[in-house]
């Protein structure tokens, strides 16, 4: 059995960051979800490359965070709506 031993400094420094993530979790308004990439390919059944098209042509609306890149769900239905046809053929 290994034992790690860390400065109580350490230890300190390790339950404050816990403290801030737990902190930055509860503050996150309840409901408030976001997409990344391989929520919105799969939720869309469409391709990386359709995604990245849509995202350089303003289609979707989008925030980048460092490397990644994230959709907010009223964005995503904003699109959908946007592209209903109101020319539907009457059956």
């Amino acid at each position: 059995m290994n034992i790690i031993t860390i400065s109580e400094e350490k230890f300190n420094e390790l339950t404050q960051q816990i403290t801030e993530i737990r902190n930055a979790i509860h503050s996150k308004p309840k409901g408030e979800i976001v997409y990344d990439n391989s929520d919105v390919i799969r939720l869309l059944k469409v391709s990386q490359r359709t995604l990245a098209t849509w995202r350089e042509d303003g289609t979707l609306k989008y925030s980048k965070i460092g490397a990644k890149i994230y959709y907010k769900p009223e964005h995503v239905q904003e699109m959908l709506d946007a592209g209903l046809s109101t020319n539907l053929k009457k059956r």
